[in-house]
């Protein structure tokens, strides 16, 4: 009998092999669901998925979540070879806030939590775990944008500010809400509830009193408000209906906690 030896990998080669093997597993689902909205044709559009909900196992793209940064970057390739695009992703420092960054002007970190492109050089991404991922694009994709839209960017007005700067009218925008958690899952109190009511008495429809001091905010619901408040048509907005919390191809931080990695949403013109 022959017997063939090996030589034994350098662990760091290991470490990068069983990296590579885990990608290649990933990869056998399919990695990202397509926006479903008329602008196919003009826009490369959508969100990663992920084959395990917690991030040691799942398709994390986060590098801030206590993940093993060289497999979070050989995800993003992964993620970018499948898209088949040259696009560079604008990665940004998402901080809860309503700063928004132009391709113009981005660079590598940039502190901001929506981005916007007018260039097929640059693709406009966001990442979450329950915040809503909300992307606007025009019809031809000549303007293109990527809002994290958690409660704190709703309350401090990150959809209008990234409308105002996209350069073209609101009226011309279509806007496609990702996988975000729906209200059944989203329970808060009343000082969150009190938050929103203060700004516009109005808000309190979208929120329904479960028990005592406690309600179930409708995320969803308050951004299509909102994309309508910046001038964006009612028949141009689509929202997927796809619950984080709910739904195990995504990654939830109420659900999972510190398991939770994050999935992506891109947005980008052919």
């Amino acid at each position: 009998m022959q017997v063939r030896y090996q030589a034994a990998l350098h662990p760091e080669q290991s470490r990068e092999l069983y990296r590579e093997e885990k990608i290649m597993q990933a990869k056998a689902e399919k990695l990202w669901l397509a926006a479903d909205w008329p602008l196919r044709d003009s826009v490369l559009a959508g969100v990663s998925l992920t084959p395990h909900p917690h991030k040691p196992h799942g398709f994390n793209l986060a590098l801030h979540v206590d993940d093993d940064a060289h497999s979070v970057q050989a995800r993003r390739r992964a993620l970018l070879g499948e898209l088949s695009c040259q696009a560079a992703p604008m990665w940004l420092s998402q901080v809860h806030g309503n700063h928004v960054v132009r391709h113009e002007e981005y660079v590598s970190g940039v502190e901001a939590d929506a981005a916007v492109s007018h260039s097929r050089e640059w693709m406009a991404v966001v990442m979450t775990a329950d915040c809503l991922p909300i992307l606007l694009a025009n019809a031809d994709g000549t303007a293109v944008a990527a809002i994290h839209a958690g409660w704190p960017g709703l309350h401090n007005g990150i959809i209008a500010r990234t409308v105002a700067s996209m350069d073209c009218p609101a009226q011309a925008l279509y806007a496609w809400i990702g996988p975000g958690i729906s209200a059944p899952h989203y329970e808060i109190d009343t000082p969150f509830y009190e938050r929103f009511t203060t700004l516009d008495k109005d808000y309190a429809r979208f929120f329904h009193a479960n028990r005592a001091g406690h309600y179930l905010a409708d995320l969803p619901a308050i951004a299509v408000a909102q994309l309508r408040h910046a001038g964006i048509a009612e028949k141009n907005i689509y929202a997927s209906g796809l619950c984080s919390y709910a739904d195990p191809r995504f990654f939830s931080h109420r659900r999972d906690k510190s398991l939770a990695g994050r999935m992506a949403s891109f947005i980008v013109r052919r």
